[in-house]
């Protein structure tokens, strides 16, 4: 898609007669692809006008960076993820606080997100925001959070933490972790969801802003943790966040953990299965337009009856259950 290093003026040339845009680049391409690959929660079909690309729906969200069995074993391989093993103090983490946290990248940060996360922490006192240190953005965040009056304790910035244990430190530390809608994580929310962290978002309109909901919806979480507003978001962290509710907030962490082999969010075997259907079907569908096209053509140069001499369709296998 439309991404630092993408070759999109290739596919512009149709150097092929189905050509898609596929994982990267949220959103149309614009015309210059034929084929768009998505589900039904990210791009719901009442949307599809708003594409220039045949839309090829995916029975569920998935992504073939969501191997984590292959890339963080260690997460799955442990029922939970201690805290003594992982201690706030070594990242400067708050003791005794219900930790809110949002790992996405800082371009994703937005007014309106601010201000949910601060009528959040006014809410529940006895809390925390934890984001990243991302560059130049500190200060930012701060400036903003003096604005909306929170107290200077309220969100806790750490650095960046190791590649290998990163998620391992994350599990540990975060309570409830929370999505941004201008524009949600994506392989943010699909690490957190495997590690076993509950993760709250919204979707809006746009697929950037949805696919965060579609992949809480792939997960064991589902629609629980999907918010229908702003209000609704702010609503459903205080709950989550008051002492009366952490038996809720530990069986979806339960719940998380225990399914997170078996959901297909994750299973990567199945997503090819779906995915080497899905291109069947578009090929099938290409050759059969084209047999078409040159039957119109052929109709108007004669008046023989244009009839297959064999059927151009494979048989087409429901999505894997």
């Amino acid at each position: 898609g439309h991404t630092l290093g993408a070759r999109s003026e290739v596919i512009a040339l149709r150097p092929a007669p189905v050509t898609m845009f596929d994982q990267g680049f949220a959103g149309s391409s614009g015309g210059i692809a034929t084929h768009f690959n998505a589900d039904k929660v990210s791009l719901p079909p009442e949307y599809t006008g708003y594409y220039t690309e045949r839309i090829m729906y995916m029975p569920f969200f998935s992504n073939p960076l969501n191997d984590f069995k292959s890339s963080y074993p260690e997460v799955a391989n442990k029922k939970v993820t201690l805290k003594q093993d992982f201690p706030r103090q070594d990242i400067d983490l708050p003791e005794k606080r219900f930790t809110f946290a949002c790992f996405n990248t800082a371009y994703k940060y937005s007014e309106k997100v601010m201000d949910s996360w601060a009528n959040l922490l006014e809410e529940v006192p006895n809390s925390t925001l934890w984001l990243l240190r991302w560059p130049d953005m500190e200060g930012n965040i701060k400036k903003e959070s003096r604005k909306r009056g929170l107290r200077e304790d309220a969100i806790v910035f750490t650095d960046v933490l190791p590649l290998r244990t990163h998620l391992s430190w994350k599990a540990a530390n975060t309570d409830l972790f929370l999505d941004t809608f201008a524009f949600n994580g994506h392989g943010t929310v699909s690490q957190m969801l495997w590690s076993g962290v509950p993760s709250l978002t919204m979707p809006l309109e746009r697929i950037g802003q949805r696919i965060g909901a579609a992949v809480v919806m792939a997960s064991a979480a589902n629609g629980t943790l999907v918010a229908r507003n702003e209000e609704d978001y702010v609503d459903i962290a205080w709950a989550l966040a008051q002492d009366g509710a952490r038996h809720h907030l530990e069986g979806i962490k339960a719940s998380l953990q225990l399914e997170r082999l078996r959901v297909p969010l994750f299973d990567i075997a199945r997503y090819v299965r779906d995915y080497e259907r899905l291109l069947l079907i578009m090929w099938d569908a290409e050759h059969s337009n084209q047999w078409l096209q040159q039957c119109k053509k052929d109709v108007k140069q004669s008046s023989t009856s244009c009839l297959p001499r064999e059927s151009h369709y494979h048989s087409i296998v429901s999505p894997s259950q």
